[in-house]
Formats: C-alpha cells, structure tokens, sequence
C-alpha cells in the first residue's frame, strides 16, 4: 500500500498524478532535470507521489524507475493497481467474458475494420490488424537507456473471445483509418452503458469495466492508506484525468489539458512543455 507519514490535517500527503502530457515532457529528454529535483524534494518533505496512468504496468515500470516512483501506481486508467516494485496486481476490476464479448461484437459491427488488444491482468494479445499498427506508436517516453519495450503483446490471436474467458481488464480499440475521436464516440455508443469508454490522449480507445475510473482507484489506496481525500493533490491533462482531479481535495489541470478539463477545474499550472508539473510540487514545498 501507499507508505504516507501521517501528517498534520489539511497538509499535501499524497500527490496523485497522470504520466503521459502531464509528468512528462512533450518530446526527448522526456523527462526533465526539474521534475526529477521536484520529486525528490517533494518525496524528502514527506509527500508519497503515486502514478495513475492509461499505461499498463510493464511499459510504466522504466518510467517509474527513472522518475524514482516505485511501488503501487494506478494503470489503465484504474483498471489495475499493481506494485511496480514486484509486479504484484494489488486490484484488477475486469468485465466478464459475455459481457466483453459482446462489447467486441457490438463495436465491430459498429466500426467496420476496426481491431483490438486486449489485457487480462499482466497478460494480453491482440487480432492481427492491429499487430500491423505498432511500430508507428510504441515510441517509449523516456531515454533509451531506461527503454524495455518487452510485454506489451504477449500473442496475437484470430478470436479474441477464446482468450477472455476469465474477463478482461482492458480492451483497446483503433482503426487503421478513422480518426480516435471518431473511434471513440462510435465505441462508446455502441457499449452504452455496459462499459466505461475513455481516451488518454493515445491513438486509441480504451474500454472498461463500468466501475473503472482512476478516481476509483485512487480512494481505494486512499482509503487502505488512512489519507483524507482533503491532503490529496491531483494533476492531470486528460479526459481520463477529469474523475480524479474532481474527487481530490485540490485537483490542478495542466495548461495544455482537454478543453473539458480546463472548463472542470478552475485550477491550473503551466503546459508539460513548460515543467507545469514539477511547478506545481514546487509551489506544494514553498506553502
């Protein structure tokens, strides 16, 4: 669980952040100098710093090991806590077999030539068309240095639902053509209301669980960890992001958020472009 000193009421214990468009910056070093001080500083003061992200556990644990953040993180998108540090699943909310198949049936009827991957906790796959997708987004965010593009695909199959028997944490949704937008309005009509659509800013959707938020995620390790949601700091750029940045005590949107997140939440810091992260957790040392 979360290890937050027990500190005076209505001070910072945690600070709950999204990754990509938010901790890290919009091209290479990716991460900066400032944000590796900001942390730090942030972590010596007595404030526990925990990753929610869209990512999965295997493409952030390079991340997190770089930016000195270990040990539990919210991934896709509050689908699955996991400790990074031994790659333990601490929570995985799935959406059962019949229900995911016909999730998938109703969206391919709906998005002619559209293809998925899928996550069942740290295992996953994907159908054939969207192997063909992959060279062109998995541009990890960080140095080559700490890169491990291993276990994002585990196999590639032709039937999705044999391999979801036990349910599925995750299901991501792209077409070679349409664009994400697109894909994500005629994925979230066609699942209505027995799923959670949402977008990270990736080049696709991601289908959930109904129960399935990042907000979710963060109470549960809030409420393991004895924190108040009022000594909770939440930053964060996207749609994904919204959830949680209204359920902290304060919820900051950085300046190059979703429109909606900007219109949501009165508070805001600079761009990832202009180390907005690491100045809000400088703020956070100074008062």
């Amino acid at each position: 669980m979360i290890d937050t000193p027990v500190r005076p009421p209505g001070t910072v214990r945690l600070i709950a952040t999204d990754v990509d468009g938010t901790v890290l910056l919009p091209e290479a070093p990716w991460i900066s100098d400032r944000t590796l001080a900001a942390i730090r500083q942030a972590m010596l003061a007595g404030m526990s710093v925990l990753l929610a992200t869209g990512r999965r556990p295997q493409t952030l644990k390079p991340l997190a090991s770089a930016l000195g953040v270990m040990g539990p993180a919210i991934c896709c998108n509050g689908a699955l806590i996991c400790d990074l540090d031994t790659m333990a699943v601490l929570s995985d909310v799935r959406m059962s077999a019949d229900q995911a198949a016909a999730v998938i049936r109703d969206v391919r009827a709906a998005i002619p030539g559209v293809c998925f991957a899928w996550a069942c906790g740290l295992s996953g796959g994907c159908d054939a068309d969207y192997l063909a997708t992959i060279p062109a987004e998995r541009r990890l965010m960080i140095p080559s240095a700490h890169a491990d593009p291993r276990g994002f695909l585990l196999e590639t199959v032709d039937d999705i639902e044999a391999h979801i028997a036990s349910g599925v944490t995750r299901i991501v949704v792209k077409h070679p053509a349409w664009p994400v937008t697109d894909v994500l309005a005629a994925a979230a009509a066609a699942a209505g209301d027995r799923a959670m659509v949402t977008w990270s800013h990736a080049p696709f959707a991601e289908i959930h669980a109904p129960a399935v938020s990042k907000a979710a995620a963060l109470a549960q390790l809030c409420a393991a960890a004895r924190v108040d949601r009022s000594d909770v700091v939440a930053i964060g750029d996207g749609h994904n992001d919204l959830d949680m940045l209204l359920w902290a005590g304060r919820g900051i949107a950085m300046g190059n958020a979703h429109p909606a997140v900007l219109d949501a939440v009165p508070e805001r810091t600079h761009s990832n472009a202009e180390d907005g992260f690491a100045a809000v957790l400088e703020s956070l040392l100074i008062g």
